[in-house]
């Protein structure tokens, strides 16, 4: 599972471990293997991830707030940035999915 984590982290170009797997507490459960099995099937079957003509569109959409924002992580580490990107919505098979999430973090100003 770390090859994952390391993976995501060259692919967003990250420093350090921006992503980091954790053990899950209740063991390694199947279902989490499942699911990330079945995930990188449809990528390689070009069913998701793809931009190839006469697939189905997936599509977010973020908004770019440029300001001074405060951030801050689970072990309340806080930076300061310029910007800012929150997702607005996003498309899946043509359906349309709001980001009105109550988990989602709201924006501080710096």
């Amino acid at each position: 599972m770390h090859v994952l984590g390391h993976a995501i982290n060259q692919q967003i170009g990250a420093v350090g471990n921006a992503v980091t797997l954790i053990a899950d507490p209740a063991g390694d459960r199947e279902t989490h293997q499942s699911a990330i099995t079945k995930l990188g099937k449809q990528m390689a079957a070009g069913e998701i991830g793809t931009l190839r003509p006469g697939t189905t569109a997936d599509v977010s959409v973020l908004s770019d707030d440029r300001g001074r924002f405060i951030l801050q992580d689970n072990e309340k580490t806080k930076v300061v940035a310029e910007r800012l990107l929150q997702p607005l919505f996003c498309l899946r098979a043509g359906k349309r999915y709001d980001a009105d999430a109550a988990i989602l973090p709201q924006a501080v100003a710096a």
